[in-house]
């Protein structure tokens, strides 16, 4: 049996891979909070709402594509291209209708995928086809308008290939956007194109641009104005583009037509055409459908879409046909039937690619042992009825289950568990049926996943019941709940309160409160006595005794408040000090800076935190998931290229390049990861620097490194250099710069650093130092192990690429090539006199910039809790039982100790600008190996991870001691599961937003579809960019990052997901905002894709005042120059000249405007905002002092902003100031700053192009917010 992908079995693997990442980040110390997060799983919802199915709407054919009105090239290239001899219903009938004499206007309102593109695109290149054989002149013949440039460019191409396949090279079809060249716009002036593609802010423009409106539409024979994805026209947008299209129609009949005025009547219908709105949109529906027949479904739908078009265009809304889709029926075999009773088959074990397990199983559910696969297809009636339901509607299985027990009497006096068991068998099986089998269910399958948790945990410790998204009462006990903390370090558990304990009960405290905190711990749950120590943390002297094993020391106060101790009432929610007034016995801390159970820190910031997954990392694991089942299905595929491929859509720019960016970082580390870990299998231990070389050499051999050559055969020192350093920079982090994160090698338990022989270089060395601590040589080795490790995790590690601050001047150039998003820059390491002997400590001002030191004693006289070398000797010597008698120079004796043995070295480091001399832990005798079992152990309270610590010593961080690591518990981490997994398949992700250039956007397309073996691009995360129409290509899945805004751009993005293959798979990840939480609970609604028609007002004065200023100042003579620069010079200075014939030139105007705009909008239009003929007069009359506005504000700015410029021409002071000025001055001018003096106008996105700066003031069409900030404060 051919491969397969099961949509339902893919969703499995997918939640299950996201549950499995849930549970290694809810790293909980306490068994029964694991256990209570384990339940929850497990229960509906809570990780993920049930999915939803759709089958594959089948749409009726509709006429051959050879007896439909066009050409017969055109014919075949549509037979090509479908693969079929005939078209759906939908497209048929719209070419035919805009192919005749009598064209109406005709809206295609079908869902993603039905091809509404070819349904205008056809009749759009036949009717320029016959113009351009009819008329030698060139001329529009049909304006394609899109509500954004990408969706243009993909057309575009789209048209072109079709004009090519079907050898109409006479057709000339140009884009006009703002990338369109200053040549391409003169070329389009002097010879119009046959068909236009714009937006709808470009065609604003043209319209009141003089040289556009003039030259771009003269002689024109424009028969068809599309409006794609016309849904989207909503609100004030929708009121902008409806008074544009009027305005549009309005020019098109004034239009100089200087060639050819009286052709013969045989040509008269073809130069004089009739304009003909056409519009194309996702599935719109009625707003009340339940209860009616289809036939009345269909009549309210088609009025709404003819009300909303008609009040869209002008056209007459009786006059507007609408084509919706038609869909296939399902033909249900006589022999269909529900058997009784229902047969119950375990689909558990099913085998997808057994074609005989898969034939059993529908036989036994049909009640039909032993029929052949067809037989028992034909026989099962709920294979039929899931056709027919899932076809017109998505539905989720217990929406299944009702449509069951209200249509079939067989089975309406079953149980809901029966049923729910029948159906999902049902689904199981007809989904993993072979092509080709009759009522075979191909499903695309949507999931809404939960994401932005919030966990709350119920404060009754009988009770204990965890929440997801904050709710603020237990379900199951009543009580409170409250916010669930976790040390970042060991795992303990802690809830979140707020209140005076002494006055008043505790309240739940929000994380975004700034209220004082307290922190609810108890420390009976985790068996460790806490002792209060009379010393603050932040004031850690070290003249304290450190805890003894098993105690874990608090300080009496954290942040200068007082840690409290007593119990707690979780009814009442009242803290008590005396410990036997409640049942709850507990301690208060009043800061998240410091675990009561561990004793751990982290520094400045919190080691208490909230459980959070961030929405990057979580979709990075879903896609993980997709893309590995994705690849499970089609091992084998005929017509598979090897690459599983995966759309991420984002609402914003910057959440997408966000993803993007976080996919690069993370799957970089991952494959490092997997790597090294693969090299340490087979070659055994390794050095650093023979790691990074195995890991280029992997790299050239897998071209997988940014700076690998396509040819390898020749790989210069440079380029071996380069290659080299990008391969180096994750290692070094995860071993020096960013060890503290837990999802390194190291810090998993899967690969050791060990340091060369320095077990036997203690023993036979350290017999003098280990009798001045009072220690045995183990236990000294064992701290010379630890203090390295610290050394060596604060970036103290002698590799080159640690030694170079990256702006000085020695540094080599190929470190920059390692693209390391370094947290700290600054070359690290340990004091050394200028002769470089060891010290305890220095003076950082003695240091050059850009170097950094750590001290391994603190200072006399500095306060706080001391270095971080101070702390792990005072520790390890008292859990040792070693001498007490602790000073700076038994620090510098470890130090020299190991120094001597070459294991510490003096390290050049080099600053911004000057160099020193540091200590640094000797790269050279790192040795990097896996860990087995008995090798590998940490820290039982803490975690801490210790490669070579002897069982049952103490740990240098807290009071626990180091206990073995077993290969199942670290096997239970999705990480280690993934490194160690070698079929893992990469996410290799690019941004696909407006962000890029069109270029760029081609180019990762073409990465995107090519297979493997070109290109490793598997993953676009991509904004609305992608949503509307464009083909990347064949894929199975798409993931959304968020809820979309509305069901039809949901519709539309997954609509994506199996569009050639008929089966896919749509995720949602439900972040924690209003919005997403409302569709997460209210998942149907979304999953629907289909909307109403949307509401357009006529009667909004603003915009319609903005339009008739649109109008006016179009029409005067001369019109609005290029650039702010011809009204204001860059002094400040007001060119009256020009300003003054701007205004003469509009003024001259007045009459001419309220006649367009009567013919324009008419009665109807003006009279829903109240206007007469005589208001509009008054209105233009006002423009005059409205454009004076304009201009006497941009040169008040730009005098204000020469204050700062002239400051710093004077002074040499505040240059930044200066500098910014005077770019924004040349910037709110149009003045060119880049050498392209040839630019006539300004960048159409700026305050220096005169129509923006309108626009930015009311005085023009504004369909997008101001992005000029400088605008904005004026305006306020």
């Amino acid at each position: 049996m051919a491969a397969i992908l099961h949509p339902i079995r893919a969703l499995e693997h997918v939640v299950s891979e996201y549950r499995d990442y849930l549970q290694t980040e809810f790293r909980a110390k306490d068994a029964n909070l694991r256990a209570a997060l384990e339940q929850e799983l497990d229960a509906q919802g809570f990780l993920a709402q049930e999915p939803f199915y759709q089958a594959h709407r089948p749409f009726v054919d509709g006429s051959n594509w050879r007896d439909l009105p066009i050409e017969p090239a055109l014919a075949r290239v549509m037979e090509e291209r479908t693969q079929q001899p005939c078209g759906y219903l939908h497209q048929t009938a719209a070419i035919d209708e805009l192919l005749s004499d009598s064209a109406r206007p005709v809206v295609v309102t079908t869902g993603t995928g039905s091809g509404k593109t070819e349904s205008f695109l056809l009749p759009v290149i036949q009717n320029a086809f016959e113009d351009s054989a009819m008329f030698p002149k060139s001329g529009l013949t049909a304006i394609l308008i899109y509500p954004m440039n990408a969706l243009a460019n993909d057309q575009k191409l789209r048209i072109e290939d079709y004009l090519t396949e079907a050898g109409f090279g006479n057709i000339k079809v140009e884009q006009y956007d703002r990338s369109t060249s200053q040549k391409t716009r003169q070329e389009m002036r002097a010879n119009p194109p046959h068909i236009l593609l714009t937006n709808y802010m470009m065609l604003e423009y043209l319209l009141v641009r003089p040289a556009d409106r003039e030259n771009i539409f003269a002689n024109h024979r424009c028969r068809y104005l599309v409006l794609d994805e016309v849904h989207s026209y909503r609100g004030i947008l929708g009121s902008n583009i409806a008074l544009l299209t009027r305005r549009l129609k309005a020019h098109l009949e004034r239009a100089r037509q200087d060639w050819n005025p009286n052709p013969p009547a045989t040509e008269r219908l073809k130069r004089f055409p009739t304009l003909v709105p056409v519009g194309t949109s996702a599935t719109i529906k009625s707003f009340a459908e339940d209860g009616l027949s289809r036939e009345e479904v269909i009549r309210l739908r088609d009025e709404a879409v003819q009300e909303f078009f008609g009040t869209l265009t002008g056209a007459e809304r009786e006059s507007i046909v609408v084509m919706g889709e038609e869909l296939k029926s399902v033909d249900v075999p006589s022999e269909a039937v529900y058997p009784s009773p229902a047969n119950p088959v375990d689909i558990r074990g099913l085998d997808f690619a057994d074609t005989a397990s898969i034939e059993q199983a529908l036989a036994e559910l049909a009640g039909t042992p032993g029929a052949s696969l067809e037989q028992a297809a034909r026989s099962y009636k709920l294979l039929w009825d899931l056709n027919d339901w899932l076809i017109r509607r998505p539905m989720s299985i217990s929406q299944i289950v009702e449509a069951v027990r209200e249509s079939v009497a067989e089975r309406a006096g079953g149980s809901v568990e029966e049923l729910t068991r029948e159906v999902e068998a049902a689904l199981t099986v007809g989904a993993a049926l072979p092509d080709g089998t009759p009522g075979a269910l191909r499903l695309r399958a949507h999931r809404f996943l939960r994401g932005g948790w919030k966990f709350h945990r119920c404060v009754n410790p009988d009770c204990g019941r965890l929440y997801p998204m904050g709710e603020e009462r237990c379900g199951d006990c009543g009580h409170q709940t409250a916010p669930l903390y976790l040390c970042r370090n060991c795992g303990a558990d802690y809830l979140a309160f707020m209140g005076d304990p002494d006055n008043e009960p505790l309240r739940p405290r929000p994380e975004t409160s700034d209220q004082p905190e307290w922190m609810i711990y108890e420390p009976d749950r985790f068996n460790l006595p806490v002792i209060v120590d009379d010393d603050d943390d932040d004031d850690d002297s070290g003249n304290v005794a450190p805890p003894r094993r098993g105690q874990q020391r608090v300080p009496a106060q954290i942040r200068g408040r007082q840690v409290r101790m007593g119990s707690f009432d979780p009814t009442s929610l009242q803290f008590s000090n005396d410990p036997t007034d409640y049942r709850m016995q507990v301690t208060l801390a009043p800061a998240r800076t410091r675990c009561l159970c561990c004793g751990g820190t982290a520094g400045s910031r919190s080691v208490l935190t909230p459980v959070a997954l961030g929405t990057s990392a979580a979709v990075k694991v879903i896609g993980e998931g997709l893309v590995e089942t994705l690849a499970a299905a089609n091992v084998g595929k005929e017509g598979h290229d090897g690459k599983e491929r995966l759309l991420v859509f984002s609402d914003s720019r910057q959440d997408a390049a966000h993803q993007a960016r976080f996919v690069i970082f993370a799957s970089r580390y991952d494959r490092m990861r997997r790597r090294l870990v693969e090299l340490l299998e087979s070659r055994g231990v390794l050095r650093i620097q023979e790691a990074v070389e195995a890991l280029s050499e992997l790299a050239v051999n897998h071209h997988d490194n940014p700076y690998v050559p396509e040819d390898t055969g020749w790989l210069p020192d440079d380029t071996r250099d380069r290659i080299a350093v990008w391969e180096e920079a994750p290692l070094l982090d995860e071993l020096a710069v960013n060890a503290g994160y837990r999802g390194t090698l190291f810090n998993l338990g899967l690969v050791g650093v060990r340091y060369n022989r320095l077990d036997e270089y203690v023993h036979a060395r350290g017999e003098n130092l280990a009798g001045t601590l009072a220690i045995h040589l183990g236990e000294l080795e064992y701290l010379c192990r630890v203090v390295l490790d610290e050394m060596r995790t604060r970036g103290a590690l002698s590799r080159p690429m640690l030694q170079y601050h990256p702006a000085h001047i020695a540094c080599p150039q190929h470190f920059q090539r390692a693209e390391w998003e370094r947290r700290m820059k600054l070359p690290q390491g340990y004091p050394l006199t200028p002769q470089r002997e060891v010290v305890a400590n220095m003076d950082a001002a003695l240091l050059p910039s850009g170097i950094k030191h750590h001290n391994v004693w603190r200072r006399p006289g500095v306060g706080g809790r001391g270095p971080s070398v101070e702390r792990i000797i005072r520790h390890l010597q008292d859990r040792l039982g070693g001498t007490t008698q602790l000073n700076p120079q038994i620090a510098e004796d470890v130090l020299s100790f190991l120094r001597d043995g070459s294991f510490v070295t003096a390290a050049e480091l080099f600053g911004f600008r000057d160099r020193a001399h540091l200590l640094q832990v000797n790269s050279e005798v790192i040795r990097l190996e896996l860990l087995s079992e008995q090798q590998r152990v940490h820290c039982e309270v803490c975690g801490d991870v210790r490669t070579g610590a002897p069982v049952h010593a103490p740990c240098p961080r807290c009071h626990g001691l180091m206990v073995t690591w077993d290969d199942a518990v670290v096997a239970q981490n999705r990480h280690v599961r993934r490194i160690r997994n070698r079929e893992a398949i990469p996410l290799v992700a690019k941004e696909h937003t407006a962000q890029i250039t069109t270029a760029d956007r081609a180019e990762v397309e073409e990465n995107f579809k090519a297979p493997s073996e070109v290109s490793p691009v598997n993953m676009l995360a991509c904004s609305p960019t992608l949503e509307m129409g464009i083909d990347v290509g064949g894929l199975d899945a798409v993931v959304m990052r968020n809820v979309p805004p509305r069901p039809d751009n949901y519709a539309q993005r997954g609509g994506r997901a199996g569009r050639r293959s008929r089966v896919g798979i749509v995720l949602g990840y439900a972040r924690s905002t209003p919005h997403d939480q409302y569709f997460y609970d209210k998942p149907r609604e979304m999953i629907a894709g289909e909307v109403p028609a949307p509401a357009v007002s006529l009667g909004n004065r603003d915009v319609l005042i903005r339009h008739l200023y649109a109008i006016v100042l179009g029409s005067a003579e001369p019109g609005l120059a290029g650039r702010m620069i011809d009204y204001v010079g860059p002094q400040g200075e007001m060119k009256h000249e020009a300003v003054n014939a701007l205004i003469e030139g509009v003024t001259a105007q007045v009459g001419h405007a309220v006649e367009v705009a009567r013919q324009a909008w008419g009665a109807d239009v003006l009279s829903r905002a109240n206007l007469t003929d005589d208001d509009l007069r008054a209105l233009l009359a006002a423009l005059p002092d409205r454009i004076r506005f304009v201009f006497d504000a941009t040169a008040r700015q730009v005098i204000e902003l020469r204050q700062a410029l002239e400051h710093y021409t004077q002074t040499l002071e505040r240059r930044h100031a200066g500098t910014r000025a005077a770019d924004l001055v040349a910037r709110i001018l149009g003045i060119p700053t880049d050498q392209r003096t040839n630019q006539q106008d300004a960048d159409d996105r700026s305050a220096g192009y005169p129509l923006r700066r309108f626009a930015e003031f009311g005085l023009l069409p504004g369909y997008e917010f101001p992005s000029e900030p400088a605008a904005l404060r004026l305006l306020g």
